[in-house]
């Protein structure tokens, strides 16, 4: 199973993306599509969500994981919303 974090910060707009897997490293700072929640990858991408809610401003985190897909596939469809 792979998975990556996405942290949001919603007092400015970010999500820093970051995981690992093997050889490979991610982190990336990336503006948040979504001021009030997070990218929400589609479900035939076999990419599950924890469960998080933003209430207020702050930060919080979910995590993206799937045994289909691997890191670098995660981080690309959980930075971009499910839509590459």
């Amino acid at each position: 199973m792979s998975c990556a974090y996405v942290i949001i910060l919603t007092s400015v707009a970010r999500m820093v993306v970051t995981g690992w897997e093997n050889s490979y490293s991610y982190y990336g700072l990336h503006e948040n599509p979504s001021v009030n929640g997070f990218p929400v990858p589609s479900p035939k991408l076999g990419i599950h969500m924890s469960p998080s809610q933003i209430t207020v401003h702050g930060t919080y985190v979910v995590a993206y994981c799937s045994i289909l897909k691997d890191l670098r596939q995660i981080v690309e469809k959980s930075s971009t919303n499910g839509k590459r």
